[in-house]
């Protein structure tokens, strides 16, 4: 399947979470809010995720809503939305990281493929990639500046506990390895 992905990254001033996170700190956390319209409009799906990795354990806590009321959300206006541990989890990022705000929007199309014996393992190839640190909300478009050279793709392996033979044996014939992307 092929979608569009916009997403808007939230920090703080010192791009302290998405430091933390390259530098393997804490529990690096990220925030987003991510949507797969084409051409988001204020009543676009939007999900907000919470993003964490301890070692190699990835949790994510996603919230849906539309746009206007996700943005809402994150001002604080918790009258039409709400989920207990996003609460909480939202009101431990302002404690430890401060003030956070939108700071980076970043989109690309993406192909997707999932496991015929095993739908939990899937692969993406992520194409196209924008990026702008100005005009933060979805409803900008998609506009910005390249992310990757021309022809490049990012390639996620996504598997659920070990990686089966026949997916080891096709990286090791060409000579896949995993590397971070942040």
């Amino acid at each position: 399947a092929t979608s569009t992905i916009s997403n808007v990254y939230f920090d703080n001033d010192d791009f302290q979470m998405i430091q933390d996170s390259i530098a393997r700190r804490g529990g690096r956390e990220k925030l987003r809010m991510r949507t797969y319209a084409a051409e988001p409009t204020k009543d676009s799906q939007v999900f907000l995720e919470i993003k964490k990795k301890t070692e190699d354990l990835v949790s994510k806590r996603r919230l849906a809503a539309d746009l206007l009321t996700a943005e809402a959300y994150l001002d604080g206006d918790y009258s039409q939305l709400t989920d207990l541990q996003i609460d909480k989890e939202m009101a431990w990022l302002t404690q430890h990281f401060g003030h956070i705000q939108p700071m980076m929007y970043i989109g690309y199309n993406r192909y997707s493929m999932k496991g015929i014996e095993d739908e939990r393992i899937r692969i993406t190839f992520d194409h196209d990639l924008t990026y702008r640190p100005y005009d933060l909300s979805l409803l900008a478009g998609r506009h910005g500046g390249h992310l990757l050279p021309a022809n490049h793709v990012i390639m996620e392996v996504k598997i659920p506990e070990t990686c089966p033979l026949w997916l080891s044996e096709i990286m090791d014939r060409y000579q896949l390895s995993s590397s971070s992307f942040s």
